[in-house]
């Protein structure tokens, strides 16, 4: 990874990987921002896979239906995208083409926290730098 992308997560229904993976992330207010009364068209990650399980093991747990299966993806954007990073997510409103996104793991029952850490280490962290 170069020091011009940023590195990050995202967690959705394993339904959704199809549609991902041919048109991208779209910025748009969903069930979960619908419910916390978002006024504008974003797409959500985590900065890391410490903030990740932190969402997923809380408040996430709770968004989604108790047997539906989750997938992580990792999103690598290039420097210059417009985000808002709290340092627990980062919201990104413009989209993410499908070339900058892998699927790490498509169902949830199988998430391997010990390949994500590796994963995430690898990645730098997912630390933004702004060093040439």
């Amino acid at each position: 990874m170069t020091s011009s992308t940023l590195s990050a997560f995202h967690v959705t229904p394993a339904e959704n990987l199809p549609s991902i993976m041919r048109n991208g992330l779209e910025p748009r207010i969903g069930p979960r921002s619908e419910d916390l009364g978002e006024k504008y068209k974003a797409i959500y990650l985590f900065p890391n896979v410490e903030a990740m399980e932190n969402a997923l093991g809380n408040w996430m747990a709770e968004a989604f239906d108790d047997d539906e299966t989750l997938a992580v993806i990792h999103v690598s954007l290039p420097s210059g995208t417009f985000q808002h990073n709290t340092g627990y997510e980062i919201e990104v409103t413009a989209r993410i083409p499908p070339d900058r996104i892998e699927i790490i793991c498509e169902n949830d029952a199988l998430l391997d926290r010990e390949m994500l850490k590796k994963y995430d280490i690898e990645n730098g962290n997912c630390l933004f730098t702004n060093s040439p």
